[in-house]
């Protein structure tokens, strides 16, 4: 069940944040704010009646927006959008429920390059199913669709979800602290095809690959971000380049 606010609830605390405390940065957490197209478009409306000039980023899905909203969504104040690909294999994207295809990814990646709005694609690594190869295919799917950014997490089977009972049942949950539980570092095993410290290497292998990219380090240089970009990846790298230089050593 979705249940909507109102357009105009949504801009009166926005207006009323504006007046507040001075700020004009807004950030919304709703993983599908483009799902009612109707919504947006009130809401865009409410904005622009109410002179209000913000910025503001939000989540979408490669299957509920549209080049002309995306657009529209630009001209009001969308600074960047969040779109959850999860992966470069369409068995897995069917596998999980996502319902969506490699072929939306690439084109509303495409309008989001030709528009030049910032945009951020989200990728799951090591689902039971998959193999190293397999994991590899989705971070070179990534740089395919190369969006602005890049978010890799490694598949954690929450409670309650098909994920956790097939782990369960398959006995490939392998820690169960759950302060570990957070998407960034491995948990489980993938039956006989990877074990749960392979996936964790395969997640800094995906950030290194992904954001070591000549091309991506003049582009952020130029932009004036490759030290906040690096500082948000040092986690992800730091283990990865100290188990290099530990290997040179030797």
């Amino acid at each position: 069940m979705v249940r909507y606010r109102s357009a105009k609830a949504v801009a009166d605390e926005i207006e009323d944040a504006v007046n507040t405390y001075k700020t004009n940065i807004i950030v919304f957490t709703d993983d599908e704010f483009t799902l009612g197209k109707r919504f947006v478009y009130e809401f865009l409306r409410e904005l622009e009646e109410r002179k209000l000039d913000i910025n503001f980023s939000c989540g979408s899905r490669v299957d509920t927006i549209d080049k002309d909203m995306m657009m529209a969504l630009k001209k009001h104040g969308c600074t960047a959008l969040y779109f959850g690909v999860e992966s470069g294999s369409q068995d897995t994207i069917n596998r999980i429920g996502k319902r969506i295809t490699l072929e939306q990814a690439v084109r509303v990646f495409q309008w989001a390059k030709e528009i030049k709005i910032d945009h951020v694609g989200s990728f799951v690594i090591g689902f039971p199913w998959e193999s190293i190869d397999d994991m590899k295919n989705t971070v070179r799917f990534a740089m395919k669709l190369n969006p602005t950014y890049a978010q890799f997490t490694v598949a954690t089977p929450y409670p309650g979800t098909p994920l956790y009972y097939q782990a369960l049942n398959d006995n490939l949950i392998e820690d169960w602290n759950w302060e570990h539980w957070t998407t960034l570092k491995a948990v489980m095993r993938g039956g006989y095809k990877f074990t749960k410290e392979q996936a964790q290497k395969m997640l800094q292998w995906a950030y290194v690959k992904y954001y070591s990219r000549l091309g991506f380090l003049i582009h952020e240089l130029i932009h004036g971000r490759l030290g906040t970009i690096m500082s948000a990846i040092k986690n992800s790298l730091v283990p990865w380049f100290t188990e290099k230089l530990l290997r040179r050593s030797e």
